[in-house]
């Protein structure tokens, strides 16, 4: 800051001023006042200040105010019919699914209900093949013990064993014979869940990790041999 002066009292008539101060930032003056004075509204009586007088009126315009009101009402009013709107129509979780089901019937029609029809045939053939298996006979009441569910689906590129909903998901897009070796490994995978052993390798150490992998893999693969072999001696040949 520079340029630092005073007016004293009784100089030439005029009246005290307690600080006047003019700066610069890089050889300029980035603000519209460098007055400063040791009250917060001093310069609301300076000559050179702004005339505030016709931004009040336009601030305070009675008119200006009424339309604003106005606008505010019908602002609320239509916030309040969307409530009332909202509240009336809401659906719960399971509405909304059984809404969804409900109109994808309605839009798919017959198609729908015979691709269920068939999935359903495809699940049905599948249990009936691993019977043929003792061990086979073993997982599926195991399965069906806990409520589980072997399902076809297009989202899957294989199989998949689900541990949240207890449920197996099988390609509907693999050949049958997959299908069924695929089931039981993930019908091995689902007793192992149920026995406890399926314990995930990331919570063990890294070199643990890697072996208690190969382990599960191992028992997994070892079982579909055998119950491949178990179909095979029932005459299931494929």
């Amino acid at each position: 800051m520079s340029d630092f002066f005073s007016i004293a009292a009784g100089h030439k008539g005029k009246a005290e001023r307690v600080c006047r101060v003019a700066y610069t930032l890089n050889n300029d003056q980035p603000v519209a006042c460098t007055i400063i004075g040791d009250q917060p509204l001093f310069y609301m009586d300076h000559d050179e200040s702004y005339a505030l007088d016709e931004y009040d009126d336009a601030m305070f315009d009675l008119e200006a105010l009424s339309l604003l009101e106005n606008e505010m009402s019908i602002l609320k009013d239509s916030i309040d019919a969307y409530k009332r709107e909202s509240s009336d129509n809401f659906e719960t979780i399971e509405e909304k699914y059984e809404d969804f089901a409900e109109n994808m019937s309605g839009f798919c029609g017959s198609k729908a209900q015979n691709h269920a029809l068939n999935a359903q045939n495809v699940i049905e053939k599948i249990k009936t093949t691993l019977k043929a298996s003792r061990s086979g006979v073993a997982y599926l009441e195991e399965l069906e013990k806990f409520g589980g569910t072997i399902e076809l689906s297009a989202q899957e590129k294989t199989a998949q064993y689900d541990r949240v909903s207890g449920n197996i998901l099988i390609s509907n897009s693999i050949d049958f014979a997959y299908q069924v070796v695929l089931a039981t490994r993930e019908l091995r995978r689902h007793w192992l869940h149920r026995q406890g052993a399926l314990v995930k390798p990331s919570l063990f150490h890294a070199d643990d990790a890697v072996l208690v992998n190969r382990i599960q893999q191992a028992d997994l693969t070892i079982n579909m041999i055998r119950q491949a072999w178990e179909l095979q001696l029932a005459g299931e040949k494929q």
